[in-house]
């Protein structure tokens, strides 16, 4: 039987529908608070890093060290990071551990604030608030990248405010986002070019929304970025951007992906394509379900910094960059979920939960081939960040302690030895090697080049930078391991620095691991006298003819047009060089765009010995029996097709 619609008590089911909405209203007010207490400790950016034995750990040393000792990052010291950098990597010297945590407090704060915005003033349903919280874990691994990871943290802050700007409206979003963008630069360049494709896609958007008014936004895009970097530079460094300082930072970001390119594994390319068809496929499902504007927005807003991304990961190829290009792609997936139509339960579950479990499947498998499971379960959980919150709210004094207790001695075999160490003394040094992060331990007093790790200086002009350094302000005494990365040539890598210290040092000591260096009272004699010119093709190899001395090479072998779309949306391939003669020698790689400064290029050290061989006055050394030179490797077809080569000599006053 139906019940009479006038027999119902009004009253009573009115109460009971405001009882029903207001419940459920607590319900998701509450599942809104528990997602921004996660987001908020997965994005937490407290952190501080003790001495280690490791590669990397010796340029976060010696931005430390030159932050301490007053060498500003930008004016005296060159990284692929800014002048605030140490910042987010801070080590116990002089003020940074200080000045890092407040930093890095700081920067906790904006982002609350910009988690509480999105989860509570834009109200997003919840169910896309949750989808980008699952996937912001996911991609959390990518703030934690090799001792920095911050920018990337103002990345997503930033993708997020300009995603709810678009959504919700709101200047101030708009200009927070802006500001945001102009700082990232000074923190690492890398980002800060991510940060500017994102900005340039979202000002192309709003010209396809609004038409001609979007001029104005055209303007704040402009002048905020511009005016926060330079604000932020003058106060950090002590004086606006000196054109020195943008032609480094050019220098180092453009000849990143031919110098430090490793060939990467097929199998991660497929899954790099995979999941640029999963991300097509949801903006698709956006642009079918939701609307055609919102799928053209995210498609501009991400194409440049997801290119960005892929580019830098499969330069180096390395598992920890990989892992980056997933976590940058689980970013990129939880934006764009934000704006998915989840009000047909069923179709959109399915979409998404299909997107995901192949997504990370993926994701998984690049995360346990570079963390081991228990700090990746740590990272994603935010569990790792919140102990480094817990640990830095125990006072500073706490935390040096921590420091110092976990930047433990190094071994003996990585120390310096103690004949060279008792040499040094006092004296001014400073080191060749990549490794030398154990120099503050060992009391040394550290000079630092301006690009702090020899192998960095992958172009003629920071090639030329450091030699300089070394000819005007070399100090005392030099320190070096002789070794190199990537099968690198040791005397082609960096020819102008090695020219600068064979006119400028001999040597002091042989040590067991490392050459001590001592500054000449007067510069060795290092004269050169054109021998012969020839062009031919890489593939067919230089013939140097017979010679009982030395012969020095410089060549000009630009890159070919596939080598530059290769340099472009890529990488370009190693070029290997290889002494040949009745034996043939090992291939080494060289950097043609090194090689305007002629190299030393028929002696090939196979040992500390054969290196200290080249300062110890006289005539230098040479492989008497290498008659031709031959090239191979992958980069082959990326030079040419002819080079020029100029064979030189070195004349009759060489010498001491």
């Amino acid at each position: 039987m139906t019940p009479n619609p006038d027999l119902l008590d009004r009253p009573a089911l009115h109460q009971l529908v405001t009882a029903t909405r207001l419940r459920t209203e607590a319900w998701v007010t509450l599942a809104r608070w528990v997602l921004l207490a996660y987001c908020v400790a997965v994005l937490c950016p407290l952190r501080y890093w003790p001495i280690e034995d490791h590669f990397d750990n010796t340029w976060v040393f010696a931005l430390n060290w030159a932050a301490a000792h007053g060498l500003k990052a930008g004016r005296d010291v060159f990284w692929t990071t800014g002048p605030l950098g140490y910042l987010t990597f801070p080590q116990d010297f002089g003020h940074n551990l200080a000045l890092g945590l407040a930093f890095q407090c700081a920067l906790w704060c904006v982002l609350i604030a910009i988690l509480t915005d999105f989860l509570f003033v834009a109200k997003f349903p919840l169910a896309n608030c949750a989808a980008f919280s699952v996937l912001l874990a996911l991609a959390s691994p990518l703030f934690w990248f090799n001792y920095v990871g911050l920018e990337n943290l103002l990345i997503a802050g930033m993708l997020l405010l300009l995603s709810t700007c678009r959504w919700r409206g709101g200047r101030a979003r708009l200009i927070a986002a802006l500001a945001i963008a102009g700082v990232v630069p000074l923190i690492k360049i890398s980002a800060g070019l991510i940060a500017a494709g994102a900005v340039l896609g979202f000002i192309v958007d709003r010209f396809f929304a609004i038409g001609r008014r979007a001029y104005s936004d055209l303007a704040v895009a402009v002048v905020v970025p511009v005016t926060t970097f330079t604000a932020g530079w003058w106060a950090a460094v002590g004086e606006p951007p000196s054109k020195r300082s943008l032609t480094v930072a050019f220098e180092i970001a453009s000849g990143y992906s031919t110098a430090m390119s490793l060939p990467p594994a097929v199998v991660n390319l497929v899954l790099c394509f995979e999941t640029v068809v999963l991300i097509a496929l949801m903006i698709w499902w956006i642009a079918r379900n939701t609307s055609h504007a919102a799928a053209r927005f995210y498609a501009f807003l991400l194409v440049i910094p997801l290119w960005i991304s892929t580019k830098h990961t499969f330069i180096r190829a390395d598992r920890a960059h990989v892992l980056n290009y997933f976590c940058f792609a689980a970013l990129a997936m939880g934006l764009i979920a934000i704006r998915l139509d989840f009000q047909k339960p069923r179709p959109s579950f399915l979409r998404m939960t299909v997107v995901l479990a192949i997504f990370t499947i993926m994701w998984q498998d690049a995360v346990l081939r570079t963390l081991p499971p228990m700090q990746a379960l740590a990272t994603v959980t935010g569990f790792r960040s919140l102990g480094f919150a817990a640990k830095a709210a125990r006072g500073l004094d706490w935390v040096r302690r921590d420091l110092a207790t976990a930047s433990q001695d190094s071994p003996a075999e990585l120390r310096l030895e103690p004949a060279i160490r008792a040499e040094i003394g006092t004296e001014a040094v400073a080191s060749l090697s990549n490794e030398y992060n154990q120099a503050a331990a060992e009391g040394l007093n550290l000079k630092l080049l301006p690009i702090p790790q020899r192998y960095s200086a992958y172009s003629a002009y920071l090639d030329r930078l450091n030699a300089d350094w070394i000819r005007d302000y070399g100090p005392r005494f030099f320190v070096w391991d002789g070794d190199t990365i990537d099968d690198r040539n040791l005397l082609t890598e960096t020819p102008a620095q090695i020219a600068e210290l064979i006119q400028w040092y001999s040597l002091k000591q042989l040590g067991e691991r490392n050459l001590l260096l001592e500054r000449r009272a007067q510069g060795r004699t290092l004269a050169l006298e054109p021998l012969a010119r020839r062009t031919v093709r890489l593939a067919d190899g230089l013939e140097l003819g017979e010679s009982t001395g030395p012969v020095f090479l410089s060549m000009n072998c630009p890159l070919t047009i596939t080598g530059r779309l290769r340099n472009l949306f890529l990488s370009v391939p190693g070029l290997f060089m290889a002494l040949s003669g009745p034996e043939k020698g090992t291939p080494a790689r060289v950097f043609p765009q090194l090689m305007g400064t002629p190299a030393f290029i028929n002696y090939a050290p196979e040992s500390l010995e054969d290196l200290a061989a080249l300062f110890t006055g006289g005539d230098l050394p040479v492989a008497s029996h290498a008659t031709r030179l031959e090239f191979s490797g992958a980069g082959l077809g990326s030079y040419g097709p002819s080079c020029r080569f100029e064979l030189f000599l070195p004349s009759a006053g060489t010498g001491n």
